[in-house]
């Protein structure tokens, strides 16, 4: 074996080395980063569900509310209508007082749209921005034209919007004079749902939306309306979903800060490593900088990628804390642990354990796929069998660490919140979602690698006292031989 052939296989064993030892400390920090954004995700998704919760029933009480009015209202109307042996258009059309009190439920309808119209601007938060608006006519064209922050504000202030000093109109989707009798759908007739905010030119134009014609030329406002009445109900909920892709976005933009802080944190320790390594060699610094630069570049990106594909790992596995499988898994458990444990303070709970398994998955995958790099730089220097071989065996021994790691975990954290459940300390637990299992994580990679550190020097300092000893005997063998 030639000098250069061993210093070439000394400098792929190290470089092997290197992406191996990186690993417990990428996944410490991956580790952090995971518990830290852990914990910025609940927060979010926590204050998207209190939000969505109170929202929900401030709507359904308004809509019960309304709903119990209009149906006395209703009651009144068709006791008018019996009184006055109303059947049919023509007769109500006589009857002053019915028709009267029929334009006065007309003419509610539009102010309490209005109303709704404002409580989805003071109660939507940012989502009721990207939803709130009303429909304009333009070059035969219908267009739904979002609230500028001006009219916005007009909603808020005067619970009103004007568009070019004119008031927007209420539009009935489904108009009075459609209906066969007298008395069909009154109550779905007169409700906000069946109001459209439009401006006056949509309301008499537009022929997909208003009183416009089909051919396009200009509108009538004897011309007969039908459509979907939902509008309040599809507010509502398209602000809801504006919310969820608002508090979506809102993590996902952490999520690539911590990956790109991670990758800043490893590219900086990389380019300290290498420059202290470096620091006597002979090459021009020129060259050194280079291969400075290039190394802790590949690091930074290596770990930012890994700490970006561990996070959305995680938030997609944790999101069934919220499936109704999962919730009924774990309410079955908690009885079974229920009964074995003779009381009800085993607290289970599908979010924490939705959180635990995507913590655990996140780590097992990161590690899994430095893996795989190590055996591609295996194969390159080796042959591709032995690579497969270790591979497949690092990967399992992996999952399985993280496996046992998950459960012990998890079954530690129940105890820990039985116990304090019992003593009525449960506020003092620390969110299962963040601090206990990454300290837990991280305790046990500076274990890991501390334990492999001591071992590592062992195994050096008996091959040092071997190597002595060898020496020894070989000087005494040649004084001997000499003597």
């Amino acid at each position: 074996m030639t000098l250069l052939t061993y210093l070439n296989r000394r400098a792929n064993v190290k470089g092997m080395e290197r992406l191996l030892f990186t690993e417990d400390w990428l996944t410490v920090s991956t580790s952090i980063g995971l518990g830290v954004s852990s914990y910025r995700d609940f927060d979010e998704q926590e204050r998207y569900r209190e939000w969505k919760e109170e929202f929900s029933e401030s709507y359904q009480q308004k809509l019960d509310d309304f709903n119990q009015k209009r149906f006395e209202q209703l009651e009144e109307y068709k006791g008018l209508l019996e009184e006055n042996d109303i059947t049919s258009h023509v007769e109500l059309k006589e009857a002053s007082d019915v028709l009267d009190f029929a334009k006065k439920l007309h003419d509610n309808d539009i102010l309490q749209r209005w109303r709704f119209e404002k409580f989805f601007a003071e109660e939507g938060n940012e989502g009721a921005k990207q939803v709130l608006g009303y429909c304009d006519y333009i070059d035969g064209e219908s267009i739904h034209n979002l609230y500028s922050n001006e009219q916005f504000k007009e909603l808020l202030e005067r619970g009103k919007v004007t568009v070019d000093d004119s008031p927007l109109q209420g539009h009935h989707i489904n108009d009075f004079s459609s209906n066969s009798t007298v008395q069909e759908n009154i109550i779905t007739l007169f409700h906000g749902n069946n109001i459209k905010l439009m401006t006056r030119s949509a309301h008499l134009n537009d022929p997909e939306h208003g009183h416009g014609n089909k051919n396009g030329e200009g509108g009538s406002w004897k011309n007969e309306t039908k459509g979907e009445a939902n509008e309040i109900d599809q507010r509502f909920n398209n602000i809801v979903d504006a919310n969820k892709e608002i508090t979506a976005e809102d993590i996902a933009s952490f999520h690539i800060n911590t990956g790109v802080g991670i990758g800043l944190l490893f590219g900086t320790v990389t380019s300290i490593l290498e420059y202290r390594k470096l620091k006597n060699d002979p090459r021009p610094w020129k060259k050194k900088a280079l291969l400075i630069s290039m190394s802790s570049i590949v690091k930074g990106v290596e770990a930012g990628t890994l700490t970006l594909l561990a996070l959305k790992t995680r938030l997609s596995v944790s999101s069934i804390g919220d499936s109704e499988l999962l919730i009924t898994r774990v309410d079955d458990a908690n009885g079974v642990l229920n009964g074995l444990f003779g009381g009800d303070g085993v607290p289970l709970e599908p979010e924490s354990i939705a959180e635990f398994v995507g913590f655990g998955v996140s780590i097992a995958e990161i590690r899994i796929i430095r893996s795989a790099i190590v055996a591609l730089v295996q194969w390159k220097h080796s042959d591709f069998k032995t690579a497969k071989n270790q591979f497949g065996k690092e990967s399992f021994g992996i999952m399985a660490e993280e496996a046992v790691f998950l459960v012990t975990v998890m079954t530690a954290h129940t105890l820990i919140k039985s116990l304090a459940y019992e003593a009525g300390q449960d506020a003092i637990i620390p969110d299962p979602t963040g601090g206990f299992i990454v300290v837990t994580r991280v305790s046990w990679s500076i274990f890991k690698k501390s334990y492999q550190y001591i071992n590592d020097r062992k195994t050096m300092d008996s091959c040092k006292q071997k190597r002595l000893d060898g020496l020894y005997e070989t000087a005494i063998a040649s004084l001997t031989y000499m003597g």
